[in-house]
């Protein structure tokens, strides 16, 4: 395909965690001076950049953005969106990322060549900072260039792995050392630098990073109280033999704040504050940390997508390391991998007890040892999906296997072991048997296809005459608002070359930059209707027959029992949503139990009643900067939750 006209460029930024050498600040600067050396628009900014991120957005404007995400993983929510884009959206005719090993480092670097070359066959000039690749034409043989690629993504990838071996072995000195590897300081404890004489040369606080030559990062109690709540769970453990719910429950009742509390915490991409409670994986995971006796442990769990430990060093990964979608799952090591050294402090428990502890919860655990997590997602196609909206609650409700049947539990009650609600539950399968039914009662209810396909023609005949109308009266009420903001841009403009102090000045500068990106984004959305109002050569039944093919395929899914492995795609595709309601009841004359009142379904992103995790949800204009989850680890926490904890790792 010849090249496009020069007129939209977009920009593409990544980076795979804090430290990396490019950020996305430089990243996006370097964006906007080529787009200006090119004479191309390309709309975004720092601002703008900000909100994204602390949105967990993806895309603004011309900016498309993955944060903290491998280069390996090709399906990248951003990636995704930008190949959408560039490839639906005619006006894009130049996407600028600053190295090829941001768009991707593969394990497969003919994968990669592909998605540069499909963007390029599109028409569309892809510009690094090294190299530039022109639009490509049909039928003509690019063998040449297809090598150049092919060689520079596999070597591009390859440095993952290379990485991946240095550091597992550097990892490995270092935890030999007793020095601290990575990651958040457990519950109590802080980190601290130390010299190359293990001399204390200063605290470190929370994402405080430092590097000095000789220096490396040791651990030690710091919290008299959180310790000492420590020490009271190794006692009730092991000495008095309570379960660790009972512990949660004990600790809640008490007030004691959970490891989490006062964090922020994103799943199915809502952003909420952690309850602050105590939940039986946060404290099974103190009884099993060894640096309550003055231990550092390292090794325990492998979970890397390039290399993992082994027994005579790092080692390529084998089937058994990957789930049945091919994606690289979490195992725990042998024993004998495991590295464990004096962490450089005197013990704050009784190693004796600890030992103990240890026994009983491995003794306890027996029954689940070895039994995997739930990954198939035909088991509980409903994930993320049901709500407990029961005074508020608002929790997703988890998958959670009891006997030989599936239920849905309310998430809230097990996470806080009971403490802040109730044992809310559902069957799992009668729960996708209304579902289903109710969507085969609306199909039928509707008079069947051909009166469905004929009542929507009527719909989409009768607004696209209106349409054209419509669209003309926003994009003329868009243009007034360009052209105030434009006269306003203009006024402010004089002022900074009148403005002789320095106060003034910056008072002025800071508005002469928020009209102008004002004006920008308006001239966006300008250029954005009109490019969505131009005729696709479809018109109305083109839009029926889409619709039409998502009613065929609900009524397949709805109708045939071996469809079951297409729900959950078909749930995903209709936005489905349920949102239960639960109030006591009674079993016999005295046993009471939790029973099913009432509930909704909603469908097309409509809100429920109550929103997902209803008090503790935060709305955007409270974010405050991090990154979101991305939705898919919801739903791989909420099939296998109770097998699993995201508080205090080791």
């Amino acid at each position: 395909m010849s090249a496009r006209k020069k007129n939209r460029a977009i920009a593409y930024l990544r980076r795979s965690s804090g430290r990396q050498e490019a950020s996305l600040e430089t990243q996006l600067d370097w964006a906007l001076r080529t787009a200006e050396k090119y004479e191309i628009s390309l709309h975004g900014s720092h601002d703008a950049l900000a909100q994204m991120l602390a949105a967990g957005q993806c895309e603004s404007g011309d900016i498309f953005v993955d944060d903290g995400i491998t280069g390996a993983d090709l399906s990248r929510p951003g990636l995704t969106r930008l190949r959408q884009s560039a490839l639906n959206d005619r006006r894009v005719s130049h996407l600028f990322v600053y190295m090829s090993d941001r768009l991707a480092r593969p394990e497969n670097g003919m994968v990669a060549a592909l998605i540069e070359s499909e963007l390029c066959r599109a028409g569309i000039t892809i510009v690094f900072t090294d190299r530039v690749s022109g639009p490509r034409e049909r039928g003509v043989n690019y063998f040449p260039e297809d090598i150049r690629l092919l060689f520079d993504y596999t070597e591009s990838g390859e440095f993952l792995n290379k990485l991946a071996t240095r550091v597992l072995e550097s990892k490995n000195r270092l935890a030999e050392k007793g020095h601290w590897t990575g990651g958040r300081p457990p519950y109590g404890f802080i980190r601290v630098l130390v010299d190359e004489h293990d001399n204390e040369v200063q605290e470190l606080s929370e994402r405080m990073s430092i590097r000095s030559k000789g220096c490396h990062t040791r651990i030690k109690p710091h919290d008299p109280e959180k310790i000492r709540i420590w020490l009271l769970i190794l006692d009730l453990y092991g000495r008095l033999g309570w379960g660790t719910k009972r512990i949660a429950r004990h600790l809640n009742e008490m007030g004691v704040p959970s490891p989490d509390a006062g964090r922020t915490r994103s799943d199915n991409g809502v952003k909420h504050r952690v309850s602050g409670k105590w939940g039986h994986r946060s404290i099974l995971s103190l009884i099993r940390n060894a640096a309550i006796i003055g231990q550092a442990r390292d090794g325990i769990q492998s979970e890397g997508r390039h290399r993992r430990l082994g027994s005579d060093g790092p080692r390529t990964l084998v089937d058994s390391d990957f789930r049945p979608d091919g994606q690289p799952k979490v195992i725990q090591n042998p024993r004998e991998l495991v590295v464990e050294a004096p962490a450089g402090y005197e013990s704050p428990a009784d190693q004796a007890l600890f030992e103990k502890c240890n026994r009983l919860s491995e003794e306890r655990g027996e029954c689940q040892r070895g039994v995997p997590r739930a990954r198939d997602p035909s088991r509980y196609p409903l994930s993320c999906r049901v709500f407990d909206m029961t005074d508020g609650c608002g929790h997703p409700m988890y998958g959670k296997t009891s006997g030989k049947r599936r239920l849905y539990v309310c998430g809230r009650y097990l996470k806080t072991a009971g403490s802040e609600c109730e044992y809310n539950s559902v069957d799992g399968e009668a729960a996708l048997g209304f579902v289903l039914g109710a969507l085969g009662q609306r199909i039928a209810a509707s008079g069947g296809r051909e009166t469905v396909r004929q009542r929507l023609l009527e719909i989409a005949r009768a607004e696209s005459k209106h349409r054209p109308e419509k669209e003309r009266t926003e994009l003329n009420r868009r243009r007034a608002e360009l052209q105030a903001a434009e006269q306003d841009l203009a006024l402010i403009g004089p002022n900074l070359a009148r403005a002789k102090d320095e106060h003034v000045l910056t008072v002025i500068q800071d508005e002469f930059r928020q009209q102008s990106e004002k004006v920008e984004r308006i001239r966006h959305d300008i250029e954005r209707t009109e490019a969505e109002s131009a005729p696709n050569g479809g018109g109305p039944e083109r839009e029926v027959e889409k619709a039409m093919a998502l009613l065929d395929n609900i009524q397949r899914v709805v109708t045939d029992p071996k469809a079951r492995d297409d729900v959950r795609g078909l749930l995903r595709q209709i936005d489905l949503r349920m949102g239960l309601t639960f109030s006591e009841g009674r079993k016999g004359p005295k046993r009471k139990i939790r029973v099913l009142k009432s509930g909704f379904i909603t469908t097309g992103g409509k809100p429920l009643p109550v929103a997902p995790y209803g008090n503790e949800a935060i709305r955007p204009d409270e974010f405050e900067g991090g990154r979101s989850s991305s939705a898919e680890k919801c739903q791989r926490e909420a099939i296998s939750f109770p097998k699993g904890n995201r508080g205090e790792k080791i």
